[in-house]
C-alpha cells in the first residue's frame, strides 16, 4: 500500500472506530460467560422448582394399603395400626390416602377364603394404584407371597409384627422393609427373678405353631445371659383346655410367661388378649408378658413393647419411603426398640413379689396414690406461703411496735387500717411524695398541732410551716426515694399556735391508688426533753451547792 494510502487508512475515525470494536470484542469476552452462567442457573432454579412441585403433587397421591392378618379387635395389631395411621396423619396425609383391610386369616384358613380374599381385593383397588403394602404379622406377608403375585408387583413391602421376613415368593419377589420390634424376653425375665428370686420353673404359654410364638431357642439364649439354671416346659401341644388345666397346679415357685395364642394343636382359633385375661384368672403363679396392652388384663407385666410407639415409628418409616428419602433394598431391616417396664401393682401385692429391685423407671398401672402424692403440690404452696408469712412476721416485730401494727393493719384491710390510723396516739399523716400534699391526717395530728383536718388536706407541711426547718423534710423524703431508712430522726415542728415541739419523726414509702405516697408518723417527746433539761439544770444547780458548800468549808476553815 501506498503512504498515501496508509495516510488514508490511519484517519481518526477509522482509529476511533477500531478502538471501539477492540472495546467491544473484550466486553464480549467478559459478558458473554457471564451471561451463560445466570442462564443455567435460572434454568436450574426452574427446574429445581417444578421438580419440587412434581415431587409434593406425587406425595399427595400416594395411597398406602395395610393387610392385617387377623380380624377386628385384636388388641396389638389394633393399636399397632392406630399409631401407624396417626404418625402418616401428623405428616399430613388424608386418611383417604390409607386403606385398612382386616384379612381374618387366623379364623379362616381354607384356601378358598384367601382366594375371595384376593378377588375381593381386586375388585376394591381395581381403579387405584397403591405405592406401598403393609402387612401386618406373619400371616398377612404368607398371603402377599402366596397369593398377590399380580396384586400391584411394583409396590414394596413393608412388613409389621413379623419376626421372620423370609418367605418363598409365588411370582416375583418385592422389596421389603422389615419393621420390627424383639420381644425382650431377656428384661422380662430379669424382671421376674428380681420379683421372686426363688423361681425354680417357669411355664411358657403359647398356641400352636406360629412364628411369633416364644422359641426355646430365645428362652435358652434369655437363662444363659441371666445365668439362671431353671425347668422349662412349653404349652404349644397342649389343648386350651389342657393348658388351663396345667397352669391352676403348678410347681411351688413357678412363673409363668405368655407368648402369643392365636389357635391351639386342635386348629381352634383363640383371641390373644382373651386367652391372657383367662390365663391370669385362672393360674396359680405369677404371670409375665411381652406386650403392653396384656398388663390391664392381670397379667404381672415386664420389659413390655410400647405397640402404639411402634405403630408410629412405622408410619415414620413409611413416610420416609413415600417421600423418597428411604429406598429399600431387596430387604432392608429396621429394628426399634421400644421397651418399657411395666407392671401391675396389684398383681404384684397378689403374689408378694419384691418392687424394690425393679428398676426406677418402672411405670406401676394400679398403685394405690398416697395423699401425699396426691396432694403434694397444693401441700407445698401452702408450705410455701406459710414459710413466707412467718419470715415476714419475723422481719416486721424487728421494727416500731406502734409502726409494726400500722403496716400490719395496711396489708390486712382499708377498714382496719383507717380504724388503727385514726385513732393512733401519736401523728400520722400520709403524703404525695412528689408534691408533699396530705391527703390524710389522723385526729392525733389535728390534736398535737392545732391544725384542722380541713385546712391540712390538699395543703404540704410547707404552706402550714410544720417544719421549723423545711429542708429536713425534703432531705427526709430524698432519703426515702433513695432506699434509705427514715426511722425515729429528731426534728423540730411549729404548732399552728406558733409553739415549738419536738418530734421523732419515721417515714416510709407506700403506693396508694397507683401513686407513690409518704406515709409519716410522729412522736412527741417535747415533755421528755423538757424534763431531761430540768433534770440537766438541777444537776447542774446541785454540782454548783456543792461547789458553793466545799467553798465555805474551805474559808471556815481558814478563819
Amino acid at each position: 500500500m501506498s503512504d498515501s494510502g496508509k495516510d488514508r487508512a490511519d484517519t481518526p475515525q477509522i482509529r476511533i472506530l477500531r478502538t471501539v470494536c477492540a472495546g467491544a470484542r473484550a466486553m464480549l469476552r467478559v459478558l458473554l460467560p457471564a451471561g451463560c452462567i445466570a442462564l443455567l442457573l435460572f434454568a436450574a432454579a426452574f427446574a429445581q422448582g417444578e421438580t419440587e412441585q412434581a415431587a409434593g403433587r406425587a406425595l399427595a397421591d400416594m395411597q398406602v394399603l395395610v393387610l392385617i392378618e387377623s380380624g377386628y379387635g385384636q388388641p396389638v395389631p389394633d393399636t399397632v395400626v392406630a399409631g401407624f395411621v396417626e404418625s402418616l396423619r401428623s405428616r399430613n396425609m388424608s386418611v383417604n390416602q390409607i386403606f385398612v383391610e382386616y384379612l381374618d386369616l387366623n379364623r379362616n384358613r381354607d384356601p378358598e377364603h384367601a382366594s375371595n380374599l384376593l378377588a375381593l381385593l381386586r375388585h376394591k383397588f381395581s381403579r387405584r394404584r397403591i405405592d406401598l403394602i403393609v402387612a401386618v404379622s406373619s400371616g398377612a406377608l404368607d398371603f402377599l407371597a402366596e397369593q398377590c403375585e399380580d396384586f400391584f408387583p411394583g409396590a414394596p413391602v413393608l412388613t409389621v409384627l413379623v419376626p421372620d421376613s423370609g418367605v418363598d415368593w409365588k411370582g416375583a419377589p418385592r422389596s421389603i422393609i422389615q419393621m420390627y420390634s424383639y420381644r425382650d424376653v431377656e428384661g422380662t425375665l430379669r424382671h421376674a427373678f428380681d420379683l421372686f428370686p426363688k423361681t425354680r420353673r417357669l411355664i411358657v404359654v403359647n398356641g400352636a405353631e406360629n412364628r411369633q410364638n416364644i422359641s426355646p431357642a430365645q428362652i435358652a439364649v434369655a437363662l444363659a445371659r441371666l445365668k439362671r439354671n431353671i425347668d422349662v416346659e412349653y404349652t404349644g401341644d397342649l389343648t386350651y383346655e389342657e393348658m388351663l388345666r396345667r397352669v391352676t397346679s403348678p410347681p411351688p415357685d413357678t412363673i409363668i410367661l405368655f407368648g402369643t395364642y392365636f389357635s391351639d394343636r386342635t386348629g381352634k382359633s383363640f383371641i390373644p388378649v382373651e386367652v391372657a385375661t383367662t390365663l391370669a384368672q385362672r393360674a396359680a403363679a405369677p404371670v409375665f408378658g411381652l406386650y403392653d396392652i396384656f398388663v390391664p388384663r392381670g397379667l404381672i407385666g415386664g420389659s413390655v413393647v410400647d405397640d402404639l410407639e411402634f405403630g408410629k415409628r412405622a408410619g415414620e418409616v413409611a413416610f420416609d419411603y413415600l417421600q423418597g428419602s428411604l429406598a429399600p433394598d431387596r430387604l432392608t431391616t429396621i429394628v426399634e426398640d421400644v421397651f418399657t417396664p411395666v407392671f401391675n401393682w396389684r398383681q404384684i401385692e397378689r403374689w408378694g413379689g419384691d418392687v424394690s429391685r425393679l428398676p426406677e423407671n418402672s411405670v406401676f398401672l394400679y398403685r394405690p396414690v398416697s395423699l401425699w402424692e396426691q396432694y403434694k403440690t397444693p401441700i407445698l404452696s401452702v408450705a410455701l406461703v406459710f414459710l413466707l408469712q412467718v419470715t415476714l412476721i419475723a422481719a416486721l416485730l424487728a421494727q416500731d411496735r406502734r409502726r409494726r401494727k400500722v403496716e400490719q393493719t395496711l396489708r390486712a384491710s382499708e377498714e382496719k387500717f383507717s380504724l388503727a390510723f385514726r385513732n393512733a396516739p401519736y401523728v400520722l399523716t400520709i403524703s404525695r411524695a412528689a408534691d408533699g400534699k396530705f391527703i390524710e391526717v389522723n385526729d392525733s395530728f389535728t390534736s398535737i398541732t392545732g391544725f384542722s383536718r380541713e385546712e391540712t388536706i390538699g395543703s404540704s407541711a410547707r404552706d402550714l410551716g410544720l417544719w421549723v426547718d423545711a429542708d429536713e423534710r425534703d432531705r427526709s423524703v430524698r432519703d426515702l426515694l433513695a432506699g434509705r431508712e427514715v426511722l425515729r430522726r429528731e426534728n423540730h415542728f411549729r404548732r399552728k399556735s406558733g409553739e415549738i415541739m419536738i418530734g421523732l419523726f419515721s417515714a416510709d414509702l407506700i403506693r396508694l391508688n397507683n401513686e407513690q405516697c409518704v406515709l409519716a408518723s410522729v412522736s412527741d417527746i417535747t415533755d421528755l426533753k423538757l424534763a431531761e433539761e430540768e433534770r440537766e439544770k438541777l444537776r447542774e444547780q446541785f454540782h454548783q451547792a456543792q461547789k458553793m458548800e466545799s467553798v465555805g468549808r474551805l474559808a471556815g476553815g481558814v478563819a
